[in-house]
Formats: structure tokens, sequence, C-alpha cells
């Protein structure tokens, strides 16, 4: 299955489960949100870009606890969310894709434009998320990086090369 930002492309063969369940084309899209690394921010304010304008009901107390460093006092003050640095605008991403409630988010490449300071939280999030399955993107094979994964997949060129859990696959010398 690979995800584009308006297109859906599901396998020539096989089928993709969830929980047991087949996933039809037709109810794709009501059980997956992403997250690209250019992803839309728009020219609203911070409440208005993490609930899509009232789409979705965000649990703010639960999304900031992650969050310190100063980082929420920049965002929420913000009449216009394109202002923010590139790391900020992710963070709001990930909190708007967590308040649309979709079972799959596909994160691409989230966290490269996350300072360091802040990376970490932004892991802790998304890791600490109820009943939801992610599937990241990441060319950040370090251990410290995929250790929080369940299970990774090393693919090359298209085809899968490895698979297995961080410690197991030895990923830091793939």
């Amino acid at each position: 299955m690979s995800y584009f930002p308006a297109i859906i492309l599901l396998p020539d063969e096989g089928e993709i489960s969830l929980n047991g369940k087949p996933i039809e084309e037709d109810s794709i899209k009501k059980i997956l949100s992403g997250i690209h690394q250019q992803d839309h921010i728009f020219y609203a304010d911070y409440h208005d870009n993490c609930s899509l304008f009232d789409t979705y009901k965000p649990d703010y107390k639960k999304m900031e606890r992650y969050f310190k460093n100063g980082f929420l006092n920049r965002v929420k003050n913000r009449s216009d969310c394109r202002e923010l640095s590139g790391g900020e605008k992710q963070i709001l991403l990930l909190m708007r894709s967590y308040a649309s409630q979709k079972e799959i988010i596909l994160l691409d490449e989230v966290f490269t434009s996350i300072d360091l300071v802040n990376r970490e939280d932004a892991r802790n999030f998304i890791f600490d998320m109820d009943a939801q399955l992610f599937i990241s993107v990441t060319h950040d094979l370090s251990e410290g990086n995929l250790r929080q994964y369940d299970e990774v997949l090393v693919m090359e060129n298209g085809q899968l090369k490895k698979k297995g859990d961080s410690v197991n696959l030895n990923a830091v010398n793939v």
C-alpha cells in the first residue's frame, strides 16, 4: 500500500487487513491518516490547525502534556501557524493526525525537521497514543530511533531486505 497526498494505491495482489478484517478500497480513507514531510498548515491559529476547523475534537490536555520546552507557548499564541518553524509544523501535524482518531497513521520522515529538544517529546507522544497503528518511513536506522518500534522492515529498491525488531535485526549495521 502506498500513500500520497490524495491518492491511495492498494496492492495488485494479496490482501491488506487490520485486526483480521480486510481493508476495502472505499473504506481506506475512513481509517487512514498521513503526515508528509511538507504537509499543509493553514493560515489559521493553533486550534483551527489542530482540529481542522472543528472537524476533529482534539484532547488538548492529553496532547499538550508531552510538549514542554516552550513549544506550546510559541505555537498557541500564533494567529498564523504558517509562520512556525518546520519542526513546530510537524508537531502540529502530529497533533492533528492524532485528533483525527484514524486507526492507521502513516508518517513520512516526520522527525527530520524537529529539533533534538522536541524530537524525544514527539516520539513519546506517538508511542504513547492509544489504539492506533503507526507506519513510519525513516532513513534513521539508529538503534535509538528503531528501538521504539514493534517491528522494523528494511526496504531496498522496493524489495523487503530484513524484518524483525531492532535488536534482532541489528539495524544499526544495515
